[in-house]
C-alpha cells in the first residue's frame, strides 16, 4: 500500500460490448476487446515472481469490470484461512485492489482484497479505516491447475467516479 503509485500509462476503455457473466474464467467477449496490462511490483525493477495479467473497462451500465490472470505453479499449497468477509484476508494468497480518483483527498482510497476463495475484505480509508465500507460488486474466483483468475463488476459510483461526467477520471 506505501509502495502503491498511480500509473500514467492505464487508460480505462469504455466497452459497448455485452458485459460478462462474472463467473472467475474470463472467457466472455466482453475481455477480448480490452487492453491488457502485466502487473509489476512498485519497489522493484523485476517483474512479479509469477505472471499475472489484468484488464479492465467500464460499461454504460455504470460499472467497472475487471478481470485478472495469475499464474501460480503452487496454487495447491495457497495460503487460505479466511473464510469470512472483512477478516484479514491480506494474511492469506491473496490480491489487494486500490482505487482512488482525483477528487479524493490524498492518501484516501477505497480497497477491496479477495483471497483465492473469493474471501472479500473492503474497506475505505479517508482518513480512519472504515471498514463497515462494503462494495455491492460481484467478485468470483475461479481457481485452475497452475491459475487462478478473478472477474470483478463494482459500480463506479462506489470507488468515487461520476459515470455520467463527461469524462470520468
Amino acid at each position: 500500500q506505501r509502495d502503491a503509485k498511480l500509473s500514467n500509462d492505464t487508460v480505462l476503455t469504455r466497452s459497448k460490448a455485452k458485459p460478462p457473466v462474472i463467473d472467475g474464467k474470463l472467457e466472455d467477449p466482453f475481455w477480448k476487446g480490452l487492453p491488457e496490462y502485466k502487473f509489476r511490483l512498485a519497489n522493484a525493477p523485476l517483474p512479479p515472481r509469477f505472471k499475472t495479467e489484468f484488464k479492465m473497462g467500464f460499461r454504460d451500465d455504470g460499472k467497472l469490470y475487471i478481470g485478472v490472470h495469475a499464474s501460480d505453479p503452487d496454487i495447491l499449497s495457497a495460503k487460505l484461512v479466511c473464510k469470512d468477509r472483512d477478516t484479514a484476508v491480506y494474511d492469506d494468497d491473496s490480491m489487494e485492489f486500490f482505487f482512488r480518483t482525483d477528487a479524493m483527498p490524498e492518501k484516501a482510497l477505497r480497497n477491496i482484497t479477495i483471497n483465492q476463495n473469493g474471501v472479500i475484505l473492503d474497506y475505505e480509508k479517508f482518513g480512519k479505516i472504515n471498514r463497515k465500507w462494503n462494495t455491492s460488486g460481484t467478485v468470483k474466483v475461479f481457481r485452475g491447475k497452475n491459475f487462478y483468475s478473478i472477474e470483478m463488476a463494482i459500480p463506479l459510483k462506489e470507488i468515487g467516479i461520476d459515470p455520467d461526467s463527461v469524462n470520468p477520471i
